[in-house]
């Protein structure tokens, strides 16, 4: 047997925060899954409905993510009919991306069920200690997130 205090582990915020992350996601998953998406669809609809990134190489930047990745996610909503490839009009070789009306309609429909998940979550953690941590949540990030675009991947 060692001296290593095992325990401390399953008190640490890092440790937890990253199995909360995961669960969370899950969740989301789950309640995408009739819909025929995951939150990184989700993510992306997101962030071109939003301005925040017109072309797929923007898109894995701010996700973090490989861009054959992107590549995957917007063929498969572009054959959902929830996007729309377009040549840049400054550079032909971008393929900017545009949110159908379709895409605009399946966009609501996950961030119904997004408001879900934050509901249950806020429900266990305690509506005000939920509005503290969400509060935080832009205050812990290394670096630039999706949600801080424009950036870099982590």
């Amino acid at each position: 047997m060692t001296d290593v205090d095992a325990e401390r582990l399953f008190a640490s915020p890092v440790f937890r925060l990253g199995i909360l992350g995961d669960q969370v996601t899950r969740d989301y998953a789950v309640r995408l899954a009739d819909l025929g998406g995951t939150p990184k669809y989700v993510g992306l609809l997101g962030m071109v409905a939003a301005g925040r990134a017109g072309s797929q190489r923007e898109i894995a930047s701010a996700l973090g993510v490989a861009p054959s990745l992107v590549v995957r996610l917007v063929d498969h909503l572009a054959e959902l009919g929830a996007l729309e490839r377009r040549r840049g009009t400054d550079d032909r070789r971008v393929q900017r991306l545009e949110l159908t009306p379709r895409g605009a309609t399946l966009l609501a429909d996950c961030l119904g069920r997004l408001d879900e998940v934050e509901h249950d979550l806020a429900d266990r953690l305690g509506h005000d200690r939920f509005a503290r941590l969400a509060a935080a949540l832009p205050d812990v990030g290394h670096e630039r997130t999706a949600v801080d675009l424009p950036g870099e991947p982590r």
